[in-house]
């Protein structure tokens, strides 16, 4: 049951950073910097993910 739990979770987490990999190659990299650095500082990356992600609790 756990495998099985961390497959489901590891599948989820490669789709979210495939899909997320396909948004930043279709932005400018003017964002793609922007997001970047947005994601590199901890409390702003959590609060991001907090807002935009529906799999945050």
């Amino acid at each position: 049951m756990k495998k099985l739990m961390m497959f489901i979770g590891l599948a989820m987490i490669g789709f979210l950073v495939y899909r997320y990999r396909y948004y930043v190659l279709r932005y400018k990299i003017s964002r793609r910097l922007l997001v970047k650095s947005v994601l590199a500082i901890p409390p702003l990356r959590r609060r991001l993910l907090k807002k935009y992600s529906p799999f945050a609790t």
